[in-house]
């Protein structure tokens, strides 16, 4: 018995001790002799396998192009339609004061863009999954981008926000609609738990916060958030005022 496991050791060294590229071992099981009920299960499962494959790249590329459709689609009509879901009013203080319109017609409100990182997608009102599979989400409850408070905004790290991790301080973030457009400089970038509550910190002036998941080549739910605070850009003639 002894001797039969030396044999088989030295063997198993043997194989190991090959090059990767074409060990023995995969040889021996490519060339082992066959029955052929053994030959009809690897060809039914190759052929599964093949379906497996065609149906997944067919499924991604038809969700893929609808998303980018959908996309392209709202980029042209908020770009050529004249009406908008804000109207921008001038206070005496000369800051742009915006309002909301009611919360039952919301849809499209606008597009984000950070032109240093080639970042720029559609906003849409709500944080669903089917939202976020075409658009970036304007999660509920928080202000509109141009309103006094933090504005909040949320996107896979996969898709529309794929490049965030390479933002930096200083980097300008432009949202804008129909009649309305709004410059951010980012302040600062965290960290935090996926389940942490205070994340988002109240605002008494135009804020925006982009959220997504965090790391960001990680293989499944994600633990962490990964958030980015920018505040509004006060124009020069402003600033002198």
């Amino acid at each position: 018995m002894n001797e039969r496991l030396t044999k088989i050791g030295k063997r198993v060294c043997g194989w190991l001790e090959q090059s990767a590229d074409a060990p023995g071992f995969a040889r021996y099981l490519w060339k082992a002799p066959k029955s052929e009920r053994t030959r009809k299960i690897l060809r039914c499962a190759e052929i599964v396998l093949w379906i497996v494959a065609i149906g997944t790249i067919g499924y991604c590329s038809v969700a893929y192009t609808s998303a980018a459709v959908h996309q392209r689609r709202e980029k042209a009509a908020l770009n050529a339609s004249g009406a908008d879901l804000f109207s921008a009013v001038a206070e005496t203080s000369g800051t742009a004061r915006v309002k909301a319109s009611e919360p039952g017609d919301y849809g499209v409100l606008g597009v984000v863009e950070i032109p240093r990182l080639n970042i720029s997608s559609v906003v849409e009102e709500g944080v669903d999954s089917s939202t976020l599979w075409e658009a970036v989400g304007h999660i509920p409850g928080t202000a509109l981008p141009g309103q006094n408070g933090n504005a909040a905004l949320a996107a896979h790290r996969d898709t529309y926000f794929s490049g965030l991790g390479d933002v930096e301080v200083g980097d300008e973030i432009v949202f804008r609609s129909a009649t309305a457009r709004f410059r951010y400089r980012v302040q600062s970038m965290n960290i935090v738990d996926a389940d942490a509550t205070d994340a988002l910190p109240d605002s008494s002036g135009p804020t925006l916060s982009l959220i997504t998941c965090y790391p960001f080549h990680y293989i499944g739910a994600a633990p962490k958030r990964f958030i980015v605070m920018a505040r509004a850009e006060v124009p020069s003639e402003q600033a002198g005022q």
